[in-house]
Formats: C-alpha cells, structure tokens, sequence
C-alpha cells in the first residue's frame, strides 16, 4: 500500500471517533476567564476524553497560521519539550513531531500527528484536526510513543474579530502511565494551552 494511501486510510479510521464526542455526558470541571474545561469518561477506554469550550479575539486566518506553525507549538501548547515539521502533504496538511514532557518517574511521550485543515467559507466554519500516525517514524529510546490521538478544533467566526471554539480531544498516552494521574491533569493541561492561545491570538498580526 502508498504510504499517502495508508496515511488517509488510518486519519478516515481515527475520525470516525470523532462524531461520538459530542454524544457524551460531559461534567465541567473548571471555567475561568472564558475558558471551560469538561472531561467525560468512555467504556472502551481508561481514560477520559476532554472538552474545551471558548470564545477569543481572533479570525481564521490567525488560528491557521498558529497551528501551521508547528516548530514553535512549545510556546503554547502545555507541557512541550520540542515539536517540528516532518513532511508537508499541501497547504492543508502537516505530518510533524511532538514530544511531550511528564514529570518523573514517567517517560516523556512523542507523537506523529497528521494536521489538517479546512475551511468552509459557506458555512462559516473552521475545522482542524490532529491525529496520530504511531508508525510513521521508528520509536525513539527512551520516549514512549503516544499510540492513539484524535483531536478537533471545530471554529465559527461569532463577530469582527471574534472566534468561538469547541475543542475535542481523546488520548491514550501508552505506556504505563497510571490513569489516574493522566485523568488528575485532565483539566490543567487543555486550560493551560488554551490561555496560552488566547494571548498568542492577540499578539498575531493580521
């Protein structure tokens, strides 16, 4: 099989995921400055899937040109050791490496995510998605590699210079990470990043 073949077959797969999140009973678990956070449990899995709802200064463009951006993912997105662009599909889509860092006595973690983007001018609506591709690089000693991510930022332009974004994310951090202590930092983790957003949002040029 291609490898682009095989990409796409395995980002149709990890999407079909995406349609159940919003079928979930989701608990709020923290709401500061306009951030809300919510986790839900799943039967399949030990961990729990994370909601985030927001509403920002910004437009489209300026999301798109921070998620591209990939190199510099570590100045935002909580808990990043180092991230960078392995292969550019087309404008639209990113294969790049992340590599997250957990305390002690945990391994850090890295992934390969396949960013796509697309925009629907229509509708009004901006839809991102990130998911892994655990095979698409050898393992690296001493980091475990992340076997399931699927992620979606879903954005509406609510008025000049304003986006509302609901954000959904489902991970299996692989290992032997215990559950517990990846549910505990459900909710630190996705409020740290969106702040951290927010603020880059600002500072971005038009």
């Amino acid at each position: 099989m291609k490898p682009l073949l095989k990409i796409s077959l395995l980002f149709l797969l990890q999407i079909l995921y995406i349609p159940a999140f919003t079928q979930q009973n989701w608990s709020l678990k923290k709401d500061k400055n306009g951030i809300k956070i919510y986790t839900a449990g799943i039967d399949s899995s030990k961990f729990k899937m994370v909601k985030v709802e927001c509403e920002f200064d910004g437009n489209f463009q300026k999301l798109i040109s921070i998620m591209k951006d990939v190199d510099n993912h570590k100045d935002w997105v909580y808990a990043t050791k180092k991230s960078y662009t392995l292969t550019k599909i087309n404008d639209d889509e990113i294969i790049y490496y992340l590599e997250t860092s957990l305390p002690w006595p945990m391994n850090n973690r890295d992934a390969i995510i396949d960013l796509r983007v697309e925009e629907d001018t229509t509708k009004n609506l901006l839809t991102i998605t990130t998911t892994a591709l655990p095979h698409y690089i050898a393992d690296k000693k001493g980091i475990v590699r992340i076997p399931s991510l699927v992620a979606s930022y879903n954005v509406n332009a609510t008025a000049a210079n304003k986006i509302h974004i609901v954000y959904y994310l489902r991970v299996d951090p692989g290992g032997n990470a215990p559950a517990w202590v990846v549910n505990l930092f459900a909710d630190k983790g996705p409020y740290e990043t969106f702040k951290s957003l927010a603020d880059l949002l600002k500072r971005t040029g038009n």
